[in-house]
């Protein structure tokens, strides 16, 4: 799975983190690749490193144990509804990786649903 997360998410920065039947996809939400290269001149490196702040918009769940079926939900940002959008399912889990991973970080995040 983490592979998986690395070979095609754009954000390099990501923590996976299972709790119980979900897989969250934790990114940094200021990567330090993202700095202009003037200011990270002057900035404390390994300060940054341990004191970034991660957020998780994507997240996968494990919806049939016995059919090892799996769901991915991306986090809905449309005001009122701030919370867990279901996307799709299936049962290849590396599948559902490599379709909705490619999106985090990305404008065409917002447009899946």
């Amino acid at each position: 799975m983490k592979k998986a997360v690395k070979q095609h998410c754009p954000i390099q920065d990501f923590k996976p983190d299972v709790r119980e039947e979900f897989i969250y996809i934790y990114t940094a939400e200021n990567p330090l690749e993202d700095l202009p290269r003037e200011l990270s001149l002057f900035l404390d490196h390994e300060f940054l490193k341990k004191n970034k702040d991660y957020k998780t918009d994507m997240r996968f769940e494990l919806l049939d144990s016995e059919e090892r079926l799996f769901g991915v939900d991306r986090f809905s940002y449309l005001g009122s509804i701030d919370d867990w959008m279901n996307l799709d399912s299936s049962t290849n889990l590396e599948e559902l990786v490599r379709e909705y991973v490619s999106h985090v970080g990305k404008e065409s995040f917002f447009d899946l649903f």
